[in-house]
């Protein structure tokens, strides 16, 4: 997609074309899961360009390929001291639901199996007994 709009606005900028002539092109070329965009916005937000830009974006992502989401995804690693729910905050917005929504799914259960044993590790280590047992739930 990005290169699509990449191209899109380099013809619009030679051709001096208005913000309503570039929504309105912008509108005619897209074909499929695209044009269906346009069922969710209002008229008005139709001959709105920007607008039109945003809304392709949230549906089909921005910037970032599969290969580049999968590759973050896989050089991830929690730093010293990082929370945990940073950590999956950083997970979450590398696995979109239109990429793959049951992985994001059954990412969140792991990531709440995750920080629960965090959290039982942390009691552990500042628990002035060592030796006494601690469940894990």
């Amino acid at each position: 997609m990005e290169a699509f709009l990449a191209k899109f606005k380099l013809f619009a900028a030679d051709s001096a074309w208005t913000d309503r002539r570039k929504s309105i092109c912008l509108a005619q070329s897209l074909e499929g899961p695209a044009s269906e965009v346009l069922l969710d916005l209002m008229s008005e937000e139709r001959l709105n360009n920007t607008t039109l830009i945003e809304a392709l974006k949230r549906r089909f992502g921005d910037r970032q390929s599969y290969l580049a989401l999968q590759n973050q995804l896989q050089l991830c690693r929690r730093a010293p001291g990082e929370k945990l729910g940073a950590l999956a905050a950083d997970i979450a917005r590398l696995v979109p639901p239109a990429l793959c929504p049951h992985a994001r799914l059954a990412g969140h259960l792991i990531l709440d199996e995750a920080l629960n044993y965090d959290m039982a590790a942390e009691r552990v280590l500042q628990d002035s007994d060592p030796l006494q047992p601690v469940r894990v739930s």
